[in-house]
């Protein structure tokens, strides 16, 4: 029956510890508070984390470079956006000239 703190948690199941305590708040993760610390089962834990969505790795604090979008992908990203656009002026259009608007 190994236990880990917050800290530990954290890093185990590779999320902020704010994050973590959080998760205790709303009951997500079972833990017992020992005057200001949080204990948790170590199992609990790894359960949680078998359980979730894979875990994003942490970043860096680098931004990694976006890539280059081909002619191809520029046009097509370039008619989604016109589409959309279109379809939001017509939704404006149709609240305006809606009836019982002066």
């Amino acid at each position: 029956m190994t236990t880990v703190d917050i800290k530990g948690a954290d890093r185990l199941m590779n999320i902020h510890v704010r994050t973590a305590e959080k998760m205790i708040a709303r009951g997500i993760l079972p833990a017992a508070r020992i005057g200001r610390a949080y204990v948790l089962m170590e199992r609990d834990v790894l359960a949680y984390s078998k359980r979730r969505s894979p875990a994003r790795p942490r970043r860096s604090g680098k931004r990694e470079r976006s890539r280059e979008m081909s002619g191809e992908e520029k046009r097509a990203r370039l008619d989604q956006l016109e589409k959309q656009r279109d379809r939001l002026a017509r939704q404006a259009l149709l609240v305006t000239a809606a009836p019982g608007r002066d």
